[in-house]
């Protein structure tokens, strides 16, 4: 007697699951009562799901009563499905299943039976199984966004059980980052849950670093070539040597290795295919025939095996290939953009499963992980405060405590910032081995937000003392760029805690590390630099000899004033590429040079005589002024940094100005308020009803008052004296303002010195910057220089591009601190957004989004060429373009709307050559999108409909019936696009214009009410009768045209005949005479 079979156990199952496939899930099942319907579906779906949790084995043997409704409409059947295939995947009773036929097989003892019967039932399921992973995988891009979220949650069971096949990892791995830019949250989310967990089950080594694998794959890559059979050894030989003797010189050398390398990676596939048969065959040989074979095996001769080694190693470069293409998928350049795209989102849930992604892949030495987190950092300046606790915490997993000191609920879980000050920190050494690869490879706007970091961390004490000691150490002793990233490191931690470099010892270990011989002789302007920035963290002393921080400052301040100087700086070039090597060597002087000068009006009492020093020290050195000689010329390296350090030290004085000002400015409404303060509480401990302290009491309100008045008016004194030192004095009268005359020379090439400076690239840069500073400080200096700034702006060669870049910035500055005078040049402001280079447009945007958005830039008749960034080729450009458009819109006023028939009106007078048709499209499609109010689109449709009789083309008519396409019609709307039919009724025959208007009839009547629908009707018959009229009288027009340009032809024809006639008369008249 057999045992029962699954559909004699359970009928009653398979008789419901036979009933579900009968069921029609089309939207016209059950069109009387559809919320039935949709009720109905929702019963179904759970039963589904706990029928295939519970008797997994039951409904893989009847899965084609399912899988007919995966392309149903109800999405909650298709999830209800496709989590009904997860608990089958991960059940246990389906192996079993498996293990119980192989046994039943294993001791059968009937011969009538197939030995091969339990195999072949093996690869039935084993041919499901794929099947079903299959249906997983083409799901991921289902219509609906819960049912996408159900196949990933289905994934993620699945590799939460450990049962995801080897051949689905790399696929699971790329679905999952392409779903990263899906446009559902929770389908994000989920992706990256996907990713994370992927990293935690990867079935390679805890380290994923690329480089140890591509390492042993070279050595095993070598040993199979060197040990595969003969045949293919020799096959491959031939093939490398004939493709050597086609060699026609050396252009095809690396065509030539590439094709080398394609031809041994087949040669190397082919041995794996060979030992893999070999494998395969061995196993499913009878033990008689394994023994012919091994015979066979010994008697062939001149051919080399397949020996045992040989499959290993083929085994191992499989393995090895399989892990790198699994890392490769993690450091495409385009799924690292994808995550740093859920970075950068506006929804939380992104940047927290992205944040925990990046803390996994650290913790498996991803490369991807550095990059992620430094992108990650920007986050710090967010407004809210969750997302800089969530990156802060993820700093410290990565860097300072590591995955291991997590105390959070689960892997790569982000802990609280109260959790993080528990957490065990990692060794020092390797805390500051962390931080040093971390600065050293990111930029200043990176460094930036790793300083905030830093400050953060020291604030709430958990980088450990230890770790600076080892820094300064580094800082003092390592050669080369470690030193300097050390002293950045510090400085960063002196932002939080001044006592790290604030103390007359650390202050001596900063000179001799930062200032000492080793950066004199190394010329390591980088340390220096460092150094200098630590120094700003340093608080101002008083002159006192007896203090031993003022003796050592004074030590500081002279090494400082000598980088200043640029004593150091190799002018004399010695050898064939000396200028350039001179130029590199001054360009990385610069960098020192401002901070020194930074540091010096931080840490000295009177920084303007330090100013002064300096300044007539280097006018000796640069002209040759006080040596006794007179020298004629100078080099224009000398001559840049003199430049460079006046204008600096200028701006810095204006700004150590505005700072002593607002300093007696807080101390006089101090010592005010305390007077203030004084006369109430006497005047509330005097009797009240005594008259004599009444009359007091009015008498010392005088006094208070006249006092007051008093301090408004020295106040305004202090005011009107800034003024006229920004104004008169820095760059006036001073010893500053004695340069300005050889400056303006300069920039002007004035005087046949064009040649010359247009040579020296650093002279050039040098110059317009130390002009840029100069006019930022004195209003009459700006309005009378700007005309000059602007022509050299214009007449800058291609090749300076950083030229035009920082002179755009500098006119950003302008336009913030003079914005009247900078009004009238505002168009050729915007005229650097069409520049030949990305940098000077990206940065001309920068300058005009921060601008406007701070109403320091009127927007009208200039926003069309920020519209055009939207279409530029740079990403970051367009990104821009779109933020400034988004943070308008978010206006109150909303100028997006005012602007707009404007926009319109410069867009399409643009020929064609210019902007294209799809472009133009593309921006009126983007700009109409953020009009929403109902209000506004019927303005909105009013003004359009009344700029079609001024359009001059049938092209712009056609643009500007797009644009009406494109909005969102109500009621009111539709009936001012029906009492201006006359204004576009001559437009109709074209048919992209009729298209567009039968557009906005289709889109409307969906939703339109019964007094609508009959105005659309009626407008709907118009544009048809009008279309047809203006069709055929387009037709008689062409015809009519074609016509009179017949005639014109046949009496020209006339004309060209009857002069030949009169020109043959009058010949034959003349030989007559």
């Amino acid at each position: 007697k057999h045992p029962p079979s699954d559909s004699e156990k359970f009928h009653l199952a398979v008789e419901l699951l036979r009933e579900v496939s009968r069921l029609d899930m089309s939207s016209s099942g059950d069109s009387k009562n559809p919320a039935a319907a949709a009720s109905g579906v929702k019963n179904v779906a759970p039963f589904l799901m706990e029928v295939s949790r519970r008797l997994p084995r039951m409904v893989l043997s009847h899965a084609e009563y399912l899988l007919k409704h995966l392309n149903s409409e109800p999405y909650q059947l298709r999830s209800s499905i496709v989590q009904s295939i997860g608990f089958i995947l991960v059940s246990e009773d389906v192996e079993e299943e498996e293990l119980e036929e192989n046994d039943d097989e294993e001791f059968h003892t009937d011969e009538t039976v197939s030995p091969s019967k339990g195999r072949t039932s093996s690869k039935k399921l084993n041919k499901s199984r794929e099947h079903l992973y299959s249906i997983l995988l083409e799901h991921v891009y289902d219509v609906s966004s819960y049912t996408r979220v159900a196949v990933l949650k289905t994934w993620a069971t699945i590799l939460d059980a450990g049962v995801l096949p080897l051949d689905n990892l790399v696929p699971l791995t790329q679905l999952a980052i392409d779903r990263l830019q899906d446009k559902t949250v929770m389908v994000r989310r989920s992706a990256m849950q996907i990713l994370t967990m992927v990293l935690e089950n990867n079935p390679f080594t805890d380290s994923l670093s690329p480089i140890p694998y591509e390492h042993k794959r070279n050595g095993v890559r070598s040993y199979i070539l060197e040990h595969m059979p003969t045949h293919l050894k020799d096959a491959m030989q031939d093939a490398i040597g004939d493709l050597r003797g086609n060699d026609s010189g050396r252009v095809e050398d690396e065509r030539i290795a590439r094709e080398e390398l394609e031809i041994e990676d087949a040669a190397i596939q082919a041995t794996i295919s060979e030992s893999a048969s070999k494998v395969v065959n061995r196993y499913s040989l009878s033990p008689e025939a394994k023994e012919d074979s091994d015979t066979d095996n010994k008697d062939e001769d001149n051919v080399q095996i397949i020996t045992p080694e040989l499959i290993k190693q083929c085994k191992i470069y499989t393995f090895l290939t399989s892990a790198l293409e699994f890392i490769n998928l993690f450091e495409c350049p385009r799924h690292i953009q994808a995550f740093e795209s859920m970075l950068l989102s506006n929804n939380k849930s992104d940047v927290t499963e992205a944040l925990r992604f990046f803390v996994r892949a650290r913790h498996f030495d991803l490369p991807c992980a550095i990059t992620g987190m430094k992108q990650a950092l920007a986050l710090m300046w967010s407004e809210e405060e969750s997302v800089k606790n969530e990156v802060l915490n993820a700093f410290i997993q990565v860097f300072i405590c590591g995955t291991s000191g997590s105390s959070g609920s689960g892997p790569g879980s982000i802990v609280n910032l109260e959790a993080a000050k528990d957490m065990k920190p990692l060794p020092s050494k390797t805390i500051v081995d962390n931080l040093i690869r971390l600065v050293g490879r990111s930029n200043v706007s990176e460094q930036a937000s790793i300083e905030e970091a830093i400050s953060r961390l020291v604030k709430m004490e958990v980088i450990p003392s230890e770790v600076f000691l080892i820094l300064w150490s580094i800082a003092a002793k390592a050669p080369g760029r470690p030193r300097s990233i050390a002293m950045t490191i510090l400085s960063m931690g002196a932002t939080a805690d001044a006592g790290i470099v604030d103390s007359a010892s650390r202050l001596r270990h900063l000179l001799q590390a930062g200032l000492g011989e080793y950066t004199e002789e190394h010329r390591d302007w980088a340390t220096a630099k460092s150094a200098a920035y630590a120094l700003q963290r340093v608080s101002r002393v008083r002159d006192d000899p007896s203090s031993a921080k003022f003796l050592v400052l004074e030590q500081i301040v002279e090494r400082l004033c000598v980088v200043i100087q640029g004593d150091w700086c190799n002018d004399d070039a010695s050898a064939d590429d000396g200028e350039s090597t001179n130029e590199n060597d001054t360009k990385q002087w610069f960098g020192a040079a401002e901070e020194a000068i930074n540091a010096i009006f931080c840490i000295c009492p009177a920084p303007e005589k330090i100013a002064r020093v300096i300044i007539k020290n280097l006018e000796g050195s640069t002209f040759g002024f006080g040596f006794g000689n007179t020298v004629t010329s100078c080099h224009s390296l000398r001559l840049s940094r003199f430049f460079f350090v006046i204008s600096h030290i200028s701006l810095k004085l204006l700004v150590y100005t505005e700072a002593l000002s607002a300093s007696v400015r807080n101390a006089n409404a101090a010592r005010t308020l305390a007077k203030q303060e004084d006369a109430d509480k006497a005047k509330s401990k005097r009797n009240s009803g005594d008259e004599n302290s009444t009359n007091s009491s009015d008498d010392d309100d005088d006094d208070i008052e006249a006092e007051l008045g008093m301090a408004q008016a020295a106040e305004a004194e202090t005011e009107n004296m800034v003024a006229e030192i920004a104004e008169k004095e820095i760059v006036g009268r001073g010893l500053i303002g004695l340069f300005t005359p050889l400056l303006v020379r300069i920039v002007a090439n004035d005087n046949g010195q064009g040649q010359e400076l247009s040579s020296s690239e650093v002279l050039m840069q040098s110059s317009v910057l130390a002009l840029c500073k100069f006019m930022c400080i004195s209003r009459g200096f700006c309005e009378k220089h700007l005309p000059l700034l602007f022509t050299a702006l214009a007449q800058a060669p291609k090749r300076e591009v950083t030229l035009r870049a920082n002179t755009v910035i500098a006119l950003g500055d302008l336009a913030f601190r003079f914005p009247n005078e900078l009004e009238p040049y505002t168009p050729r402001l915007y005229a650097c957004l069409r520049d030949e280079s990305t940098r000077v447009r990206l940065h001309t945007l920068m300058c005009l989004v921060h601008l406007i958005l701070n109403s320091m830039v009127k927007v009208k008749g200039n926003l069309a060429e920020i519209c055009l960034c939207l279409r530029d080729k740079e990403s970051r450009i367009r990104d821009m373009a779109r933020l400034l458009f988004h943070e308008l819109s978010k206006r109150s006023n909303n100028p997006i709307y005012n602007l707009l028939p404007e926009i319109w009106s410069q867009l399409n007078s643009m020929p064609a050559s210019s902007l294209k048709k799809d472009d133009f499209r593309y921006i009126m499609t983007f700009l109409l999108s953020f009009i929403k109010k109902e209000r506004q689109i019927e303005m909105l449709t009013d003004k359009l409909c009344k700029r079609f009789p001024k359009c001059t083309s049938i092209a712009q008519k056609g643009n500007l019936s797009y644009c009406l396409a494109q909005l969102k019609y109500n009621d009111k709307s539709i009936k001012v696009l029906n009492d201006h039919f006359k204004l576009y009724k001559d437009s109709l025959f074209d048919e992209e214009v009729f298209k567009c208007f039968g557009q906005i009839v289709q889109k409307t009547r969906k939703f339109a009410k019964p007094e609508t629908k009959q105005i659309l009707e009626e407008l709907e018959e118009k544009l048809a009768d009008e279309n047809k009229m203006g069709m055929e009288n387009d037709e008689a027009n062409k015809k009519a045209a074609k016509a009179k340009s017949k005639a014109t032809t046949r009496r020209a024809a006339i004309s060209r005949r009857r002069k030949v006639v009169e020109e043959e008369v009058s010949s034959e008249s003349e030989v007559e005479e």
